[in-house]
């Protein structure tokens, strides 16, 4: 939840320590906060990159066009 918290809602720690005691009645601190999401992003680091290669390798990337400019004339 740490995680979704942080990188979905983009909820500060401040506001994820309040929830944490508040919610769960499980106090957790900054540190610890920092350190659960130093640990999600070191396991997630292979399918990052796994994502990344075959993305980058593929002939047809899915995209919803946003900003894209079809002959010099902006969507």
């Amino acid at each position: 939840m740490i995680g979704h918290l942080h990188t979905r809602q983009y909820v500060s720690f401040v506001r994820m320590k309040e929830l944490s005691a508040n919610v769960f009645e499980s106090p957790i601190s900054g540190g610890g906060i920092h350190c659960l999401l130093h640990r999600f992003a070191e396991r997630s680091t292979t399918t990052h990159q796994t994502i990344k290669e075959r993305v980058s390798s593929s002939k047809v990337i899915g995209t919803d066009g946003t900003g894209e400019k079809v002959n010099e004339n902006k969507r």
